[in-house]
């Protein structure tokens, strides 16, 4: 796992990198060595790869922090990551995806479900519950807005159609590099 090669991407393939907000990274970390997973431990954070722009950059939507946004992925290319570029896709799907994306810009991120995240993985379960049917979600961590439009189109995504508030960018690393999607 190495730095991305942008030119490989396409609309709707979803980025595991290295980069995020430091706290939420400690929190990543940790959940993937408790969980046995500590090979994923460096992708903490997630992009759904969306355009390259008139000047040749490379852009993705993101959930952060302060809402989901805007990602240049020039600038937050560190030196891990992985993509799912082999996971087929059609053209029909690709465009579902980054509509969807683009209809959850501003999306408050969902501080709460690292919290619960944190609780599972030291076994303590709690009362909070995932998305509920068809509800858009109006709070995300990035890995789980991610999770979502793939499920939205119907595409296989590491959360299935039941845990996607809490899927976790190690499970999108896992589930790239596995190539799960070829499992379902």
């Amino acid at each position: 796992m190495a730095n991305l090669d942008l030119t490989t991407l396409k609309p709707g393939d979803v980025i595991v990198t290295e980069m995020g907000v430091w706290v939420i990274r400690i929190l990543i970390w940790l959940q993937a060595v408790l969980t046995g997973k500590a090979k994923y431990r460096q992708g903490g954070h997630i992009i759904v790869f969306t355009h390259t722009d008139l000047q040749g950059r490379y852009w993705g939507i993101e959930g952060r922090p302060g809402g989901v946004g805007w990602a240049e992925l020039g600038k937050r290319n560190g030196n891990w990551a992985l993509t799912n570029v082999d996971q087929p896709k059609d053209a029909l799907q690709r465009s579902k995806i980054v509509e969807t994306m683009k209809e959850l810009l501003g999306t408050k991120y969902d501080y709460s479900a690292y919290i619960e995240i944190a609780l599972q993985t030291m076994g303590i379960t709690t009362q909070w519950t995932d998305f509920r049917g068809n509800d858009v979600p109006t709070h995300v961590i990035c890995s789980a807005v991610a999770d979502y439009v793939y499920e939205d189109v119907g595409l296989a995504n590491p959360g299935g159609m039941k845990v996607t508030r809490f899927t976790t960018p190690v499970e999108w690393a896992e589930f790239i590099d596995e190539k799960e999607w070829e499992s379902v």
